[in-house]
């Protein structure tokens, strides 16, 4: 380090609270004229400021080796590196930076397009609507979309198209079968459910009556029990159940007309579910359903809906002994309850229906409304 020459009045001035050097350099001690150690301060550059505390001592380490008191900070953005001793953090590519106190903080936006609008956003929303609900877990962002209706028909959803022995028709004498339960898929072949639906309204059942004077006349009451059904496992459990009822007191001339002449449709609204009778798209029911009469047995009674399956014994599987079991069938949970029952069971297996009686392979029409304009036709 260069030693300034001259007296000491001319590299030291005093002022009233303050001893300072005036000098490029200052240098205590120098070991070329016999000092055991040196210490040297260099201000050409402006950059370094010593600065005395009164309240007490500090001590500044100085490299062991010799040389300057601060070199540049070793920076790398991407591939490249540079030693600073000063940076700059500079707004770009939407992150913007900021400096409180000696903190740095940083914000980032991204460009979000939807339709013809584009924003840059720091947080973006996505609501429900449209029937596309949105969900978040953990860093998954997940979409769902369902579709809702107003109305459901099974027997023509199921076979739209369908002519001849596979169009919609029906089952006679079902009186015959008072408190047996038959079970189908609610819609037909398995289609799953088609959209969001509540059913505000049902039709069911389809049905005709009639039969003589002498058995229109007489008292009755009778009762249809429905219950839906999905898979749980091997077997079906009961989701929800409704019952209708319909009846005369006795009359001295055949009242069939208030009740039967024709088919007609039972109705009943939300209040004769057990639950909130909310179907969901892409779910599977299944559909049990009863008839039962106190009083008069009528005669005569035809239920509208469609025949998927031959009642027909099957024999089981190639290469394998005959079965001749009644719950070997074409189709698993098609066929009639194996016992009589008041109520709708809470679980139904296929090995407990019988799937060769002559109405195991039908499915009754069933007609469901949410939209309340659609219940008069």
């Amino acid at each position: 380090m260069p030693i300034t020459t001259g007296g000491f009045e001319d590299l030291v001035q005093l002022s009233q609270d303050t001893l300072y050097y005036v000098g490029p350099d200052f240098q205590i001690g120098n070991t070329s004229v016999g000092s055991t150690a040196q210490i040297g301060f260099n201000n050409t550059a402006g950059e370094i400021v010593l600065q005395g505390v009164a309240t007490g001592n500090a001590t500044v380490s100085l490299p062991v080796g010799g040389g300057t008191l601060l070199t540049g900070v070793n920076l790398s953005a991407g591939t490249t590196s540079q030693n600073l001793t000063h940076w700059v953090e500079s707004n770009s590519n939407n992150v913007s930076f900021g400096l409180s106190g000696s903190t740095i903080t940083a914000s980032a936006q991204v460009n979000l397009s939807a339709g013809t609008t584009s924003n840059n956003l720091s947080a973006a929303t996505f609501s429900n609507s449209f029937n596309v609900s949105f969900g978040l877990n953990a860093s998954t962002l997940t979409a769902s979309a369902n579709l809702t209706g107003d109305w459901f028909d099974n027997v023509v959803v199921a076979q739209p198209n369908e002519t001849g022995s596979a169009a919609m028709g029906a089952i006679s004498n079902f009186t015959a079968s008072v408190s047996s339960l038959f079970v189908a898929p609610l819609h037909g072949y398995w289609i799953a459910f088609p959209f969001d639906l509540t059913a505000s309204t049902c039709f069911f059942p389809d049905v005709s009556i009639s039969g003589s004077t002498a058995t229109m006349s007489i008292a009755f009451t009778s009762r249809w029990n429905l219950g839906i059904y999905t898979l749980s496992g091997s077997s079906l459990s009961l989701l929800n159940s409704a019952s209708v009822t319909f009846g005369f007191a006795a009359a001295a001339t055949n009242n069939s007309t208030g009740y039967a002449g024709g088919f007609r449709y039972g109705t009943f609204g939300t209040a004769n579910w057990s639950s909130s009778p909310v179907f969901r798209y892409g779910s599977r029911y299944w559909m049990a359903w009863q008839w039962s009469s106190a009083g008069a047995l009528n005669q005569t009674g035809s239920m509208a809906g469609d025949f998927i399956f031959s009642a027909g014994q099957r024999s089981g599987l190639l290469g394998a002994s005959n079965l001749t079991a009644t719950s070997n069938g074409a189709a698993p949970f098609f066929g009639i309850y194996t016992a009589q029952t008041a109520a709708m069971p809470g679980s139904i297996g296929s090995n407990q229906l019988q799937k060769t009686g002559s109405q195991a392979g039908f499915v009754p029409h069933l007609i469901m409304a949410q939209n309340a304009s659609l219940t008069v036709f």
